[in-house]
């Protein structure tokens, strides 16, 4: 299901939620673009959006089971050294909001090409657009198309963990939620990458969360519609209360409670990145642990059974 939606103004916000909540898209795998109501190439927008639903389907052609042998290198080395691995250019950017959180951006340049941003998801980064390597790779197929890539880095992931007066260690730099992501993060990488590049609007592909941060920001400050070229959603998200998972679902119930006792216990980062965490999902999850279909049922209840996306 991909209806695209004409919007003009400041109805892009207003008219999308209605869609969203007619369609009840919220919790469901999909894609759907906005387009802006500026002019733009119609031939260079239609590579891009042929990219875009070509990439959010390449596993279900069945590239998803085509994993590399060298798929635990690949997983553990930074955005930026993966890129260059497969032999495409790679830039490293420093951004900073205005609430002072220092944010990474990775780029794969093309000078004078049209900018195009890409958001990842709760819990990700920038490496889910290049990780399944450039067949599969939204941010590499870009490239090929002649498109200047850049890729953000939400506040609070392994990549945008620094602030100008906050210590990531204590908890009053985690009190944060998306909507800050939308009215902060968002609008820091949009001016950012439009005075880099000289261009006046930019490119915008979100996936989940992405999408749900670029709501806030439209909501927030209308006036960045115009600094948009086209929106293109990848499962989008807006309100939370229609959402599949199980897990989810059952944690809300305890909401407060989790909360009030992540506080007393003074955790403040949620999955972090740490060695002896990945090298234990290592050994649990690989190809032959008796553990793996536990793994594979983990996230099954996270984001949905659907058994042909799985690697295998």
């Amino acid at each position: 299901m991909r209806p695209t939606v004409e919007v003009k103004g400041r109805l892009l916000t207003t008219l999308l939620l209605h869609c969203l909540v007619a369609m009840q898209v919220c919790g469901r795998a999909g894609a759907f673009t906005l387009l802006s109501p500026f002019s733009y190439s119609s031939l260079s927008f239609k590579n891009l959006l042929n990219s875009v639903l070509l990439s959010s389907n390449a596993n279900l052609a069945g590239g998803g089971r085509n994993l590399k042998s060298d798929v635990l290198e690949d997983a553990s080395l930074i955005t930026p050294k993966l890129i260059r691995k497969y032999g495409y250019p790679s830039e490293t950017h420093t951004v900073v909001t205005k609430d002072g959180y220092i944010l990474e951006m990775h780029r794969i340049p093309k000078k004078g090409a049209q900018p195009v941003l890409l958001m990842h998801g709760i819990l990700d980064t920038s490496a889910t657009w290049v990780l399944m390597g450039p067949k599969s790779g939204l941010g590499y197929m870009l490239s090929d198309l002649g498109y200047d890539v850049w890729m953000g880095n939400s506040r609070g992931n392994r990549y945008s963990k620094n602030h100008t007066s906050l210590n990531s260690d204590y908890q009053e730099f985690w009190d944060f939620t998306f909507h800050e992501m939308g009215k902060y993060d968002l609008p820091a990488n949009i001016d950012y990458i439009l005075s880099k590049t000289g261009f006046e609007q930019v490119h915008y592909i979100g996936h989940s969360q992405g999408t749900a941060i670029f709501w806030v920001l439209c909501s927030e400050q209308p006036s960045y519609t115009q600094k948009i070229t086209s929106m293109h959603a990848l499962a989008p998200i807006a309100y939370i209360h229609d959402m599949k998972s199980p897990l989810f679902r059952t944690l809300v119930l305890f909401l407060d409670f989790l909360t009030a006792a992540t506080r007393m216990l003074r955790i403040t980062e949620f999955m972090p990145n740490t060695k002896f965490l990945v090298d234990h999902s290592q050994v649990v999850c690989h190809d032959n642990a008796m553990t793996q279909d536990v793994c594979s049922n983990i996230l099954f209840l996270v984001a949905g059974y659907n058994s042909e996306q799985l690697n295998k």
